[in-house]
């Protein structure tokens, strides 16, 4: 064997060890080595010494390149949510690293759902959206947080998408998605509904979520990066339910509005009701989404009407009436 030919087997950086050199002189020294069994001994442990030692630092290198893979947690927060939880669970398999649900004592199934697709579930009495968030986030175990909602659900193209993210270098403390909601069985694009960019995706470090009652928001210490891909939203699935939940958050809402010091007047109640069906229906062309934009638009204006005259309500209590509707949760 050759001084030459031995250096075909083994990478660059090996050429440089103790252990590759003695292994060369050896093998330059003369034509007869191996007929001695002492030296021939010796070139064998030699070629093992090298060969261990490559794999050593292939192993090496390929934990470090582990080390900078970007790792995600995916966060959800849920309360009675069996009949949706499973699809979104589904939707986030081979892309989040951890699954971490926060629910909110739940009465169904919704727990046994997230446990059975290998979440970590924490049972904790309801707060507020973002001090839910915000707790689910703590305790993940990996940097990059997936915060998605149980009605939620990743597209194949997101998913291919946060695939290559995951294998490459960020360049963003946060990134944002198009969000597409199936509305009443119609995809909504337009009514104000879409594209809709919410920032489900970031490095827990530099972001939180803040907001008290309703509407809660991320902010993000660094750059918010976009990716073009859908962000599946399976929403009200009945007319009835629409309504149910436009009840349920004009109350957070005049109570928000509240603490900001906030008032309700005749002209902005008549005027944002009004003012909110134009915009969606005309400005923002919810008529090309049919008789699914006729209604989204009724209810956006019936929001605005509702939650100022929840707000005119709150307003005419006694003090110690304010104080209790406002820690109602």
């Amino acid at each position: 064997m050759s001084a030459g030919v031995i250096g075909v087997f083994f990478p660059s950086r090996i050429v440089r060890e103790p252990a590759y050199l003695a292994l060369k002189d050896l093998c330059i020294r003369g034509k007869h080595v191996l007929k001695s069994p002492r030296r021939g001994a010796v070139l064998l442990s030699l070629i093992l010494m090298c060969y261990f030692e490559a794999v050593s630092r292939r192993e090496t290198a390929f934990s470090i390149l582990s080390d900078k893979l970007m790792r995600i947690s995916a966060t959800i927060i849920t309360l009675n949510e069996e009949m949706r939880l499973a699809r979104c669970l589904e939707s986030i398999q081979g892309i989040a690293d951890e699954i971490i649900v926060v629910d909110s004592e739940s009465v169904d199934n919704t727990r046994e759902i997230a446990e059975s697709h290998g979440a970590r579930v924490f049972c904790r009495q309801w707060t507020n959206y973002s001090d839910q968030k915000n707790f689910a986030s703590r305790q993940a175990s990996h940097d990059w947080i997936l915060s998605l909602d149980a009605d939620e659900c990743l597209s194949s193209s997101l998913r291919e998408a946060l695939v290559a993210l995951k294998k490459g270098n960020s360049l963003a403390e946060a990134y944002a998605f198009r969000r597409l909601a199936f509305y009443l069985g119609r995809w909504i694009y337009h009514s104000g509904w879409y594209p809709d960019y919410k920032t489900r995706l970031y490095l827990k470090e530099k972001a939180h979520w803040e907001g008290q009652f309703v509407h809660e928001t991320l902010v993000v210490d660094g750059r918010i990066s976009r990716i073009e891909a859908d962000l599946l939203h399976y929403t009200c699935e009945s007319v009835s339910a629409h309504a149910r939940s436009v009840e349920r958050y004009t109350t957070l809402a005049a109570q928000d509005l509240w603490t900001l010091g906030r008032r309700s007047t005749f002209p902005i109640l008549l005027g944002s009701a009004l003012g909110a069906f134009m915009k969606g229906y005309l400005l923002e062309r919810g008529f090309l989404d049919g008789m699914q934009g006729c209604l989204i638009a009724t209810f956006a204006g019936y929001y605005n009407f509702l939650k100022y005259a929840k707000l005119w309500e709150l307003e005419r209590k006694k003090p110690e009436d304010r104080r209790k509707l406002a820690n109602r949760k």
